[in-house]
Protein backbone atom coordinates (compact mmCIF):
# COMPACT_ATOMS: atom_id res chain seq x y z
CA UNK A 1 0.00 0.00 0.00
CA UNK A 2 1.22 3.43 -0.94
CA UNK A 3 1.33 6.07 1.77
CA UNK A 4 1.84 9.21 -0.31
CA UNK A 5 2.19 10.42 -3.86
CA UNK A 6 3.90 13.69 -4.63
CA UNK A 7 5.40 15.47 -7.61
CA UNK A 8 8.60 17.49 -7.49
CA UNK A 9 9.55 20.17 -9.98
CA UNK A 10 13.12 20.48 -11.30
CA UNK A 11 13.73 23.16 -8.63
CA UNK A 12 12.64 20.76 -5.90
CA UNK A 13 9.25 22.41 -5.29
CA UNK A 14 6.44 20.09 -4.31
CA UNK A 15 3.77 20.57 -6.99
CA UNK A 16 1.34 17.87 -5.81
CA UNK A 17 1.13 16.15 -2.43
CA UNK A 18 -1.46 13.52 -1.58
CA UNK A 19 -1.30 11.60 1.70
CA UNK A 20 -3.40 8.44 1.60
CA UNK A 21 -2.59 6.79 4.93
CA UNK A 22 -1.00 9.26 7.36
CA UNK A 23 1.70 6.79 8.40
CA UNK A 24 4.62 8.69 6.84
CA UNK A 25 5.80 12.17 7.90
CA UNK A 26 4.52 15.06 5.82
CA UNK A 27 8.11 16.25 5.42
CA UNK A 28 8.93 13.48 2.94
CA UNK A 29 9.00 15.77 -0.13
CA UNK A 30 11.68 17.91 1.50
CA UNK A 31 13.74 14.88 2.57
CA UNK A 32 13.52 13.36 -0.89
CA UNK A 33 14.25 16.71 -2.54
CA UNK A 34 17.41 17.08 -0.46
CA UNK A 35 18.50 13.58 -1.52
CA UNK A 36 17.86 14.43 -5.18
CA UNK A 37 19.88 17.66 -4.88
CA UNK A 38 22.75 15.83 -3.17
CA UNK A 39 22.72 13.20 -5.89
CA UNK A 40 22.79 15.85 -8.62
CA UNK A 41 25.63 17.68 -6.86
CA UNK A 42 27.59 14.42 -6.84
CA UNK A 43 26.97 14.06 -10.57
CA UNK A 44 24.91 10.90 -10.34
CA UNK A 45 21.30 9.88 -10.80
CA UNK A 46 19.19 8.74 -7.91
CA UNK A 47 18.16 5.08 -8.14
CA UNK A 48 14.41 4.47 -8.67
CA UNK A 49 14.00 3.12 -5.13
CA UNK A 50 15.59 4.86 -2.15
CA UNK A 51 15.20 4.35 1.58
CA UNK A 52 15.43 7.35 3.91
CA UNK A 53 14.71 7.02 7.65
CA UNK A 54 12.53 3.93 7.28
CA UNK A 55 10.50 5.34 4.38
CA UNK A 56 10.83 3.85 0.91
CA UNK A 57 10.70 6.34 -1.97
CA UNK A 58 9.93 5.00 -5.42
CA UNK A 59 10.02 7.46 -8.27
CA UNK A 60 9.81 7.91 -12.01
CA UNK A 61 10.88 10.92 -14.01
CA UNK A 62 8.47 12.07 -16.69
CA UNK A 63 9.62 15.12 -18.59
CA UNK A 64 11.17 17.37 -15.98
CA UNK A 65 8.93 16.20 -13.12
CA UNK A 66 9.67 13.53 -10.52
CA UNK A 67 6.57 11.50 -9.60
CA UNK A 68 7.22 9.89 -6.22
CA UNK A 69 5.38 7.36 -4.07
CA UNK A 70 6.29 6.60 -0.47
CA UNK A 71 5.62 3.57 1.68
CA UNK A 72 6.73 1.94 4.90
CA UNK A 73 5.95 -1.58 3.71
CA UNK A 74 7.74 -3.81 1.23
CA UNK A 75 6.12 -3.16 -2.16
CA UNK A 76 7.10 -4.29 -5.61
CA UNK A 77 9.06 -1.42 -7.16
CA UNK A 78 7.84 -2.39 -10.62
CA UNK A 79 4.20 -2.23 -9.48
CA UNK A 80 4.67 1.24 -8.01
CA UNK A 81 6.66 2.46 -11.03
CA UNK A 82 3.98 1.17 -13.36
CA UNK A 83 1.27 2.87 -11.30
CA UNK A 84 3.13 6.19 -11.29
CA UNK A 85 3.66 5.96 -15.04
CA UNK A 86 -0.01 5.08 -15.50
CA UNK A 87 -1.01 8.18 -13.50
CA UNK A 88 1.12 10.33 -15.81
CA UNK A 89 -0.52 8.72 -18.85
CA UNK A 90 -3.95 9.48 -17.40
CA UNK A 91 -2.91 13.09 -16.82
CA UNK A 92 -1.62 13.31 -20.38
CA UNK A 93 -4.91 11.86 -21.65
CA UNK A 94 -6.80 14.55 -19.74
CA UNK A 95 -4.75 17.66 -20.43
CA UNK A 96 -2.48 16.82 -23.32
CA UNK A 97 0.98 17.05 -21.83
CA UNK A 98 2.57 16.46 -18.47
CA UNK A 99 4.56 19.58 -17.69
CA UNK A 100 4.83 21.55 -14.49
CA UNK A 101 2.63 24.30 -15.93
CA UNK A 102 -0.08 21.85 -17.02
CA UNK A 103 -0.06 20.09 -13.67
CA UNK A 104 -0.26 23.39 -11.77
CA UNK A 105 -3.10 24.64 -13.98
CA UNK A 106 -5.00 21.40 -13.36
CA UNK A 107 -4.38 20.84 -9.64
CA UNK A 108 -8.03 20.11 -8.76
CA UNK A 109 -8.26 17.64 -11.62
CA UNK A 110 -5.01 15.89 -10.66
CA UNK A 111 -6.16 15.55 -7.05
CA UNK A 112 -9.51 14.16 -8.16
CA UNK A 113 -7.76 11.71 -10.48
CA UNK A 114 -5.52 10.55 -7.62
CA UNK A 115 -8.59 10.07 -5.44
CA UNK A 116 -10.21 7.89 -8.10
CA UNK A 117 -7.08 5.94 -9.03
CA UNK A 118 -6.16 5.10 -5.44
CA UNK A 119 -8.21 4.29 -2.38
CA UNK A 120 -6.41 4.43 0.98
CA UNK A 121 -3.14 3.73 -0.83
CA UNK A 122 -4.39 0.79 -2.89
CA UNK A 123 -4.59 1.11 -6.69
CA UNK A 124 -8.18 0.93 -7.89
CA UNK A 125 -8.96 2.18 -11.37
CA UNK A 126 -6.43 3.33 -13.94
CA UNK A 127 -8.53 3.28 -17.10
CA UNK A 128 -8.92 6.74 -18.60
CA UNK A 129 -12.24 5.80 -20.17
CA UNK A 130 -13.65 4.52 -16.87
CA UNK A 131 -12.36 7.56 -15.01
CA UNK A 132 -14.12 9.92 -17.41
CA UNK A 133 -17.42 8.57 -16.05
CA UNK A 134 -16.55 9.82 -12.56
CA UNK A 135 -14.52 12.99 -13.12
CA UNK A 136 -16.55 16.16 -13.50
CA UNK A 137 -13.72 18.72 -13.60
CA UNK A 138 -12.75 19.94 -17.04
CA UNK A 139 -9.02 20.26 -17.80
CA UNK A 140 -7.42 23.66 -18.26
CA UNK A 141 -5.37 23.94 -21.43
CA UNK A 142 -1.76 25.00 -21.19
CA UNK A 143 -1.11 28.54 -22.24
CA UNK A 144 0.37 28.70 -25.68
CA UNK A 145 3.08 31.15 -26.60
CA UNK A 146 2.18 33.99 -28.95
CA UNK A 147 3.37 33.59 -32.55
CA UNK A 148 7.07 34.38 -32.87
CA UNK A 149 7.85 33.61 -29.23
CA UNK A 150 9.83 30.41 -28.89
CA UNK A 151 10.89 30.49 -25.27
CA UNK A 152 14.49 30.04 -26.42
CA UNK A 153 17.11 32.69 -25.77
CA UNK A 154 18.11 34.37 -29.00
CA UNK A 155 14.66 33.99 -30.57
CA UNK A 156 15.62 30.86 -32.51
Amino acid sequence: MISQVFVLSPRGDCVIFKDFRGDVPKTTPEAFGRRVQASRAAGSDLPPAVGIDGVQYLHVKVGDLLWVATTRVNLSPSLVSELLLRITVICRDYFGQVTEECVRRNLPLVYELLDEVMDYGFPQNSSTERLKQFIAIQPQAARSLPPGVTGVAGGG
